[in-house]
């Protein structure tokens, strides 16, 4: 009689010689091998470059902001700040351009301290903070800046920004402060920790100097962010029809 066929390439005499099976240890299939491999290759060419030398990434650093970085320092700050509720009523919807040449222009006058995120050679990131009173511009100083800004923005624009910049300079406090802003991640970079990195740096030097801090802000949930620091938001004005939230931090002595 012929043997009954169990599996192909198998018989029932077959299956009577063959060794029972374990369960305790099942082998990987062949497939599943040569799929961690092709992973663990992926990722180790991922840190080739392109002559073929394995590197580290990049690790993000952060330095004193100079003259030089100006131009791609405020294409960051444009980026950022592009759809910020302020920046949309004062230059209007995705008008990266134009946010940027007002940012150089400030990036220009800035006083105090101005540091980058670097991401190898490529600035991802800007704060800045300055005390008080040199976080304001003089009447002679606003007025020498008024031409070029004409130049620049037109009047309507310009009326706009002078609108928001003598109401925030109307609100600053009295009383001797450290003054944050801007502070700015590219979009690409941001969710990378370099938001709190920055924060950090700027109230150690708070902390070091014994003064409270000031920022503010336009949208709600950086006023929650700035909270994680110790902010908490003292007023509500609005600006062109846009909320702005003004946050104190006091002085840890």
């Amino acid at each position: 009689m012929k043997s009954r066929r169990l599996l192909p390439g198998f018989t029932d005499k077959d299956s009577q010689r063959a060794a029972p099976v374990s369960t305790d240890h099942v082998a990987p299939k062949p497939l599943t091998i040569v799929l961690v491999l092709v992973v663990v290759l992926v990722l180790d060419l991922a840190r080739l470059t392109p002559d073929g030398v394995s590197c580290a990434m990049p690790e993000i650093a952060i330095r004193e902001f100079n003259p030089e970085m100006t131009d791609d320092t405020a294409e960051v700050l444009a980026r950022a700040f592009v759809t910020n509720p302020l920046n949309i009523a004062v230059f209007g919807v995705d008008q990266v351009s134009v946010n940027k040449a007002f940012f150089r222009g400030g990036l220009r006058v800035m006083r105090g301290r101005k540091l980058v995120a670097l991401d190898g050679a490529r600035i991802i990131g800007f704060i800045h903070w300055v005390t008080s009173p040199r976080c304001q511009l003089s009447s002679l100083e606003k007025l020498a800046m008024l031409p070029r800004m004409i130049q620049e923005f037109g009047i309507p624009r310009s009326l706009r920004i002078s609108s928001w910049l003598a109401t925030w300079s109307k609100h600053d406090p009295k009383d001797p402060h450290c003054h944050l802003g801007p502070i700015g991640i590219d979009p690409s970079a941001q969710g990378r920790g370099i938001g709190q990195r920055l924060m950090t740096l700027y109230c150690k030097d708070l902390d070091r100097t014994a003064i409270s801090g000031y920022l503010e802000t336009d949208r709600a949930e950086n006023a929650a962010f700035y909270q994680r620091f110790g902010f908490e938001v003292t007023d509500e004005i609005p600006i062109l029809g846009v909320p702005n939230f003004l946050m104190r931090r006091p002085a840890h002595r």
